[in-house]
């Protein structure tokens, strides 16, 4: 049976068996925290929490059942709970204490990081304890994808001069140590001969053509003599998706 009083709008519980206010838990059947580990014998270790995570290691995406999300603070809290809901502290009211440094796009560099968490126990009493996250590596769909040179989002058609050769290929290398090489993500660059005086480009994502055009701007009056999408059918996780290639004709002359 539930028990509760409505003030206002604020919503307190009591305790069916002793009476006190408490937060509803669903797995402690309704009781408070003292009720349910006295009738249990549920108790807090000494230990740290521990609990595992998969991290993309080309884009830092975390994975939550079959669905990776981006790594921010909220989705990177609401994935922590729901996998610590899983441990024995899920019988307790506890609160996650994020640290302000912990560098979420970059978890997938580390084995373990360790966050604190506020536990209330029995007696009205709190305790801090560890949570030790092991991190465990792999790639999300989209950057399998990527690694196989089966994914990308955008496609640069460019014609340019032979005199002009020379100096394209060594923006194209600064282009790719810097954009590449040196990237904090998965990203990937496939270029490929397109006629004696021509290139064609494929970048995996819109952002990585748009610097690279940037780039060439540096040197070169990049002409757009075409910018059109094209819809495609790729295969996903063995699912169809369809989505949207923007492509270019572009002729580069000498600025």
């Amino acid at each position: 049976m539930f028990h509760g009083v409505c003030m206002g709008t604020t919503y307190t519980y009591f305790c069916p068996r002793c009476g006190k206010p408490t937060r509803y838990n669903s797995d402690r059947g309704g009781l408070c925290i003292d009720c349910y580990t006295e009738l249990r014998g549920i108790k807090l270790g000494q230990k740290d929490i521990s609990v595992e995570l998969v991290v993309c290691m080309g884009c830092g995406k975390i994975k939550y059942g079959n669905t990776w999300f981006e790594p921010s603070r909220q989705n990177f809290d609401s994935i922590l709970r729901n996998i610590v809901r899983k441990t024995n502290l899920r019988f307790f009211d506890f609160k996650i204490e994020m640290p302000s440094d912990l560098e979420l796009s970059s978890l997938s560099q580390f084995d373990k990081v360790y966050v604190l968490t506020s536990i209330f126990i029995a007696g009205q009493r709190t305790v801090r304890r560890r949570i030790e996250i092991r991190i465990n590596r792999a790639f999300c769909p989209i950057c399998s994808q990527k690694r196989s040179g089966k994914y990308y989002e955008s496609v640069l058609h460019i014609r340019f001069s032979r005199e002009d050769r020379s100096e394209l290929i060594n923006i194209l290398n600064m282009f790719i140590e810097t954009n590449i090489l040196r990237a904090d993500r998965l990203e990937v660059i496939d270029i490929k001969k397109d006629g004696a005086h021509g290139i064609v480009i494929r970048c995996s994502s819109k952002n990585l053509a748009k610097k690279l055009l940037a780039m060439l701007h540096r040197k070169f009056s990049v002409i757009i003599m075409n910018r059109y999408r094209e819809q495609v059918t790729v295969d996903i996780q063995n699912k169809p998706q369809r989505r949207s290639i923007e492509k270019y004709i572009i002729r580069l002359v000498k600025a």
